[in-house]
């Protein structure tokens, strides 16, 4: 199993286990380069992770995004 997929593993459980509100919780997981121009061209690895879902009492749609710094990182 690659980290990415361990990772979004990770989040679909902890939402299940700890968010009773919110049902079929996906997350999707993707991991971008960012480019730092003022220090000295750096290039970092940014994981940015959405979840959608719906709330459990009127099914309405959710959806969730955050990005974090992960770098330096190797994603073999």
């Amino acid at each position: 199993m690659r980290w990415k997929d361990n990772v979004q593993h990770s989040v679909e459980q902890a939402i299940g286990a700890y968010e009773p509100r919110l049902v079929r919780a996906q997350a999707q997981i993707a991991v971008m380069d960012f480019e730092l121009k003022n220090v000295s061209q750096r290039i970092r690895k940014r994981l940015e992770v959405t979840v959608t879902a719906a709330l459990h009492r009127t099914d309405e749609p959710f959806a969730f995004q955050a990005s974090l710094f992960v770098a330096p990182l190797s994603i073999d």
